[in-house]
């Protein structure tokens, strides 16, 4: 049970520093006012048949990027925002995410390569990796696995929010070669046409497309779980099996991979349905077009544009047409110049020039439908380490606005599993990091497989402690911490343990662990502590004395587990 801690706390910040509390929240109001017919996803079947999303071959329509300003910020934390409006028919009402427009940006500015390649007509699950690798990196990074993700991002932190191509968002890795052909050379190849070819070409197109298919599940993509999703829900459902059995005598061939927006919706739910943290967390906000007049094809866009606004990214689809040849493609939306008028997005066709395309000339049929995400309060934010700022030396989780290191209890910073009697120091070493962090400890040990543990009752020592010194001002900790049993034979009457910060070249009291808190007896079940340091510290520690130790075991243990180090 906690005390006194936080008045403790705040009484040392205000004798050590005069900090300004300044809040990451300002409120954009009244973004929906303008469009209040946005609604859930309810009746996706209503409205007009826009077809297949399936541009196979998009740089055949032109590719230019009309707009090439870019943002600059000074400071690569950019402004939260948190949309809030007293409209009653606002399906964002009571919606808990909170935006960070430049970073929205950043990312799809950024994320070229670490994408499904869109080749095979499928634009539509290129278009939903990226939409759901954006929350994975911004708001829980258990939206998607682990392992299908791609490397960390190594950056320096005032390259973020510029429109230097130094660096690669983080997203899915992609085994699909480069040079991969595309549908139409893959028909070529087999000389199928869609009016005359026999059974032999459909037959030989569709084992190409589902050796594809096939590949991607086998090599536990993130193409290949929306190709399964999509396969249990019956819209990849090929005449013969990968093995070349007929699985239905009376189905079509498959010809192609596209997607229209009953299949992207129906996989989205599924997806949703299927992810623990997305589950019952999030509501899909989606709108299509009722017809082709232009007041429906004024409302669909304008809609788009109110939910770019508020900071938010939108999954959307639309058709096209050029010297006669109609397309469909899908897309995400993240952009919106007001001045011009104009909405950009990714086109996710893994180059430069389609990041930040200006898209309404490409739809010049209709922008057809759109699909976001309404998060409620109960979905939990859980940092990411997806970027690695080597300027200092840290991880940066954008959604947190936060640079940190994640010490986790399988990652002790000693290597022996004893308590040494000598003080003994050490780099802490971290995927991608250069030495950030100088670990100094004395009858400390990573004990069991379980925790780091100081040990201050053994016989010729009584003095322990385990000592952190980063490179950068320390913002807070926050971590499980307990006694490694209810027999540690230590008391407040014979010991002393206590959590210190090194500041004006002494050590100061933070905590002390007998007076302050009641720590946990069960390892199993340890104490969580969240420390505010005062500004101006690099260095804390974990610090225990006992008086006359005579045992000839350890005892005096005290056990910390995983730990966050926040920067400032």
């Amino acid at each position: 049970m906690i005390k006194n801690v936080t008045m403790m706390l705040l009484s040392i910040a205000s004798v050590l520093s005069s900090a300004t509390n300044i809040s990451l929240f300002e409120k954009d109001n009244g973004y929906f006012k303008k469009t209040p017919n946005i609604k859930r996803t309810t009746d996706n079947n209503e409205g007009i048949d826009t077809g297949l999303y399936y541009a196979t071959k998009p740089n055949e329509y032109g590719v230019s990027e009309v707009n090439n300003d870019y943002f600059v910020t000074n400071d690569f934390f950019a402004t939260y925002s948190e949309n809030i409006s007293d409209e009653s028919n606002n399906p964002f009402e009571g919606d808990a995410f909170f935006s960070n427009k430049s970073f929205l940006k950043s990312y799809f500015r950024h994320l070229i390569n670490n994408t499904p390649k869109n080749s095979l007509g499928i634009c539509g699950y290129t278009a939903l990796s990226m939409f759901l690798s954006f929350y994975d990196t911004y708001l829980n990074d258990a939206i998607i696995e682990e392992k299908y993700e791609s490397k960390r991002t190594r950056i320096e932190s005032e390259m973020l929010n510029t429109a230097r191509r130094d660096f690669e968002s983080p997203g899915v890795f992609n085994t699909i070669p480069n040079n991969a052909i595309g549908l139409d050379d893959i028909k070529e190849q087999v000389g199928y046409t869609d009016e005359t070819s026999t059974i032999e070409q459909k037959k030989n197109l569709e084992s190409k497309i589902i050796e594809r298919v096939y590949a991607q599940i086998d090599n536990e993509t993130f193409l290949g779980k929306l190709f399964s999703i999509s396969m249990e829900n019956g819209f990849i459902k090929p005449r013969y099996d990968r093995n070349g059995n007929i699985t239905n005598l009376f189905q079509p061939f498959l010809s192609g991979l596209g997607v229209s927006n009953n299949i992207t919706t129906k996989n989205l739910e599924s997806y949703i349905e299927q992810n623990r943290m997305l589950k019952g967390n999030v509501e899909i906000i989606s709108s299509k077009l009722m017809n082709e007049s232009n007041e429906e094809k004024e409302r669909i866009r304008n809609e788009i544009i109110e939910i770019i606004k508020s900071g938010r990214p939108v999954l959307m689809g639309g058709n096209g047409k050029k010297e006669g040849k109609r397309y469909g493609h899908a897309i995400v939306a993240y952009d919106y110049d007001e001045r011009r008028d104009l909405i950009y997005g990714n086109m996710g066709w893994s180059s430069h020039n389609s990041i930040h395309y200006a898209i309404d000339d490409y739809f010049n049929i209709p922008i057809s439908d759109y699909w976001t995400l309404k998060i409620f309060p109960s979905l939990p934010k859980q940092r990411t380490d997806h970027y690695v700022f080597i300027d200092k030396s840290a991880y940066y989780s954008p959604g947190f606005n936060s640079i940190y290191h994640y010490i986790p209890k399988e990652k002790p910073p000693v290597v022996q599993d004893g308590y040494y009697m000598e003080e003994l120091s050490s780099p802490m070493l971290f995927d991608d990091i250069d030495e950030p962090i100088t670990v100094n400890y004395l009858r400390c040990g990573y004990i069991m497989n379980q925790c780091i543990s100081i040990s201050t009752r053994r016989l010729g020592n009584g003095n322990a402690y385990l000592e952190y010194v980063t490179q950068t001002n320390i913002k807070r900790i926050d971590f499980d911490i307990s006694w490694w049993s209810a027999d540690e034979r230590v008391s407040k009457d014979n010991s002393a343990y206590k959590i210190e910060i090194y500041i004006d070249d002494s050590y100061l009291t933070l905590v002390d662990l007998w007076n302050d808190i009641e720590l946990s007896t069960d390892r199993t079940k340890p104490t969580h502590l969240s420390l505010f340091f005062p500004v101006g510290v690099n260095k804390f520690r974990f610090h225990g004395f006992s008086e006359n130790p005579i045992n000839d075991r350890n005892k005096g243990r005290l056990s910390i587990f995983d730990m966050l180090i926040e920067y400032r």
